[in-house]
């Protein structure tokens, strides 16, 4: 068995979880139904709203998770990587 430090273990979790494709600006999205993305109340709503609505990605926000603007020419929305789809 070999112990691993807190740096081993961070650059271990960080190579695993970029296994998905981040998006990028000006790329088209459709949001996906909140069916599928197993959220609570209030942000079940939220997506309601946009469900198969398809728009562009118009920036990219940096924190504990990736989220992105979308700007679907009359409006715009926020959302996580798992509630879109590139399309």
């Amino acid at each position: 068995m070999v112990q691993l430090d807190i740096f081993s273990l961070e650059e271990k979790l960080d190579i695993e979880d970029q296994k998905v494709v981040l998006l990028v600006e000006d790329q088209k999205v459709k949001v996906l139904p909140p069916d599928i993305c197993n959220h609570n109340c209030e942000d079940y709503y939220y997506l309601k709203d946009f469900e198969n609505e398809k728009g562009f990605i118009i920036r990219a926000h940096q924190s504990k998770k990736v989220s992105y603007s979308v700007d679907f020419g009359d409006k715009q929305g926020v959302f996580y990587q798992e509630e879109l789809q590139a399309i």
